[in-house]
């Protein structure tokens, strides 16, 4: 093991144990070695001002370092970053750029993003409902939530263009199934309407109650 690796492990663990300032050396000394995973998770303690005092230009300039090395969660961030003009101006294409590549390395988050771009225009894109579907199915394959979500109801919505009930159901089943309460609605009421499926009140009624089992969890959870 590299003595770069060593570091990066060391400052994870400390990391993990809360012990921010011997993560923050450890990250620094790891990241001079040249470690882009160490670089990246230095980059973000200075987004975050942990530890260290709050620096977004910092951030923004490991960051970069980290992507052009090939940490994709980076790339992702620094889309975030040009989006929303932190430590750097905002610049749209420089946004679409990072998210694009950080997307290409089959990161989830960016995945997602693409869809909801094309799907609300975003960043200067024109709406085009079938980019969206592509980049949030492949954000859906990978578990993300709001995606599984979003394509149930892009298949289910008349105005997209895009109607097919039996993956709007799929796809909603699938993030029901994983306790998205609303998705779990949206089950209720296409048994309830008979939307793209024959009426069926025992189906509504089941996803009901699961959207209520859910919501009681979550409760009790909070408390």
């Amino acid at each position: 093991m590299s003595e770069a690796e060593e570091l990066y492990l060391q400052g994870n663990a400390a990391y993990e144990e809360g012990q921010l300032e011997n993560a923050f050396r450890s990250y620094e000394a790891s990241s001079a070695l040249g470690h882009p995973d160490a670089t990246n998770n230095l980059a973000d303690m200075y987004l975050h001002g942990e530890y260290v005092e709050k620096n977004t230009k910092r951030a923004f300039q490991l960051f970069l370092v980290a992507a052009k090395a090939g940490v994709h969660e980076a790339m992702f961030t620094l889309g975030l970053l040009c989006e929303n003009g932190i430590g750097v101006v905002v610049a749209p294409e420089q946004a679409y750029f990072w998210y694009r590549r950080s997307a290409k390395y089959n990161d989830v988050m960016a995945q997602y993003r693409l869809g909801s771009i094309y799907y609300e225009a975003l960043l200067g894109k024109p709406r085009n409902v079938s980019k969206a579907l592509y980049w949030y199915q492949l954000a859906a394959q990978q578990g993300h939530l709001d995606a599984q979500y979003n394509l149930g109801y892009i298949y289910n919505n008349e105005q997209d263009g895009e109607i097919d009930y039996a993956k709007g159901r799929f796809w909603y089943e699938e993030a029901a199934s994983r306790g998205d309460i609303l998705s779990c609605r949206r089950l209720e009421e296409i048994y309830e309407l008979g939307l793209g499926v024959k009426a069926d009140a025992t189906r509504a009624k089941y996803w009901c109650e699961q959207a209520e089992a859910i919501e009681r969890m979550k409760g009790e959870n909070e408390k």
